[in-house]
């Protein structure tokens, strides 16, 4: 007979009740947030000093349109004209990858730094009190 699927069943039998589904669900959310995060860092604080020692300049207005029907100065006006090519879009997202690569290494390091460190203290031996 087959069992009814119900959400009391992914509770407490099925596959919420691994553990290895809830870690990775609480993983999603934590990266997630941490995405939202390093993007407003990224656009609220690294753009605008990046612009300011440039001289102002802003990446992602910065297009070229291939044809001569766009006349637009701004990019969401050159969309709606035609094709353009959105290079400071691409240059803000690579940006982007390069900084979020960035802290996501420093996370990772600092991390194999505390368990290489917490395993070394697990593996000494406790001296024995009197």
């Amino acid at each position: 007979m087959l069992r009814k699927l119900s959400i009391l069943f992914f509770f407490r039998n099925g596959f919420l009740a691994h553990s290895s589904a809830f870690e990775l669900a609480v993983g999603l959310f934590i990266v997630f947030a941490f995405q939202h995060v390093l993007t407003t860092l990224i656009s609220g604080v690294v753009f605008p000093m990046i612009g300011a020692l440039i001289g102002g300049l802003d990446f992602s207005n910065s297009f070229v349109g291939p044809s001569r029907s766009v006349t637009a100065t701004n990019l969401a006006d050159a969309k709606k004209q035609g094709a353009v090519l959105a290079y400071g879009e691409f240059l803000t997202t690579l940006i982007n990858f390069i900084i979020a690569l960035f802290v996501l290494s420093f996370v990772l390091r600092a991390g194999a730094s505390l368990a290489k460190r917490s395993n070394s203290e697990a593996a000494l031996p406790q001296q024995p009190t009197d």
